[in-house]
């Protein structure tokens, strides 16, 4: 079933937009608050469900292997295609390699439109996705070349959670308006790259504004449902922020200037979060679906279902931990 459309009437296409359609209604009415099981579900189901479509993933394990041609964007595109591509990685234990002869593209980037969003083709009689096409035009991304701390890179690591078989965090597409629109009270990006309201356009979580470095702690259960849940995610004695070994940009987290959200996956070892070089005073909670506050905003580190951080370094501000 090759599902292609225009605008927003059904599924096939998410995100088909040319511009940033957010807007916030002052106050939310009356929601529930989600727990982090039923944001997954939303993720996985209810906004397939809503769009008249059904859910639908790879036939891929973690360990496993998608594989990819980014090769038409430019190279500003390419850093982030491969970025977000390593940050799906480092949260799912799916690996993205090259498409070459001998493997046809199973997710193709492009930047021919204006718009941002992802096309799909899968088979209605296994739900297996066949194949996905990103298009994010290279208007979203001219004035954050190389940032990881952006719209651009969050919008590369969105879009690409739709590739993977992620709907939105509510029943919408395209637009949205926080207290109409959202079906729970905790939509925000604060639990997941997928949901349209920003920390501060929600108005019932106390959070800062920051841009989103990795997929968040609601997506990462959601892909663990499709997809199964991986066991060598940095296994072994970690470090994360100063002196980070965590790999891939993970080590550039602590040294970036704009306002950065994210959550940490990690499968054993006896792990460190350092933030020594820190001077604001935070609040650091190391629990299993904790949230904590960390360089100077509110509400912006999360910890992973099942992950375990035995040790953090404080900076020279007067911390809680």
């Amino acid at each position: 079933m090759n599902m292609l459309l225009d605008g927003r009437a059904a599924a096939g296409t998410v995100d088909n937009t040319t511009g940033t359609p957010i807007t916030s209604a002052p106050s939310a009415a009356s929601k529930p608050v989600y727990t982090l099981n039923q944001i997954a579900n939303q993720l996985t189901d209810g906004f397939w469900n809503y769009e008249g479509s059904a859910p639908h993933h790879y036939d891929v394990s973690p360990g496993g292997t998608l594989y990819v041609d980014y090769s038409a964007l430019t190279a500003s595109g390419q850093f982030f295609a491969s970025t977000a591509l390593q940050a799906w990685n480092m949260v799912s234990g799916i690996n993205f390699a090259q498409a070459s002869g001998a493997h046809a593209a199973q997710i193709t980037f492009d930047d021919a439109s204006s718009g941002a969003y992802t096309t799909f083709t899968y088979n209605p009689a296994t739900s297996f996705t066949v194949a996905s096409q990103i298009n994010i035009g290279t208007a979203w991304i001219q004035n954050d070349q190389g940032n990881l701390s952006s719209y651009s890179m969050q919008t590369y690591i969105h879009e690409l959670g739709h590739a993977l078989g992620l709907g939105h965090a509510g029943n919408y597409n395209g637009v949205a308006t926080y207290g109409t629109d959202n079906l729970y009270a905790n939509d925000s990006w604060q639990v997941s790259v997928m949901s349209y309201f920003s920390q501060t356009e929600n108005t019932s979580i106390d959070a800062s504004f920051a841009y989103l470095l990795t997929p968040m702690i609601a997506d990462i259960v959601a892909v663990q449902n499709m997809y199964g849940v991986a066991s060598n995610l940095r296994a072994g004695d970690t470090v994360y922020g100063v002196g980070s070994t965590a790999g891939g940009y993970y080590d550039q987290i602590v040294g970036l200037s704009g306002p950065s959200a994210f959550t940490l996956v990690d499968n054993g070892g006896t792990d460190t979060l350092n933030y020594s070089v820190d001077t604001h005073d935070e609040i650091v909670n190391l629990a299993s679906e904790a949230i904590s506050s960390i360089g100077g905003l509110t509400g912006n580190l999360v910890i992973a279902r099942g992950t375990v951080i035995e040790n953090y370094i404080a900076g020279t501000g007067n911390d809680q931990i």
